[in-house]
């Protein structure tokens, strides 16, 4: 069984810029809840233990979700403007 996921979530959404606000895309509501908690929930569901996060654009943001969730590990991408996901992933 999987243990570990990583959700990928450093990018500033500009594609989607209207739609999300001064809010990171993860944050974008569907049926009442945002994206990033459908995807904590479905994780957390399937048995998953750990969640790393890995953020940039509005860190903390995301970081307050390791309140409510405790199997959420953010790691910070500092390049995050200039790299791209796989570069979030090696963090």
């Amino acid at each position: 069984m999987i243990k570990t996921a990583v959700i990928l979530a450093a990018g500033m959404g500009s594609r989607i810029r209207k739609r999300a606000g001064n809010r990171p895309k993860g944050f974008l509501m569907i049926n009442e809840k945002s994206i990033i908690e459908h995807s904590i929930s479905k994780l957390i569901e399937a048995g998953v233990k750990t969640i790393f996060i890995g953020t940039g654009y509005m860190k903390e943001e995301y970081e307050k979700l390791m309140v409510r969730y405790p199997q959420i590990k953010c790691v910070y991408n500092s390049r995050y403007e200039t790299t791209g996901s796989l570069f979030t992933l090696y963090q």
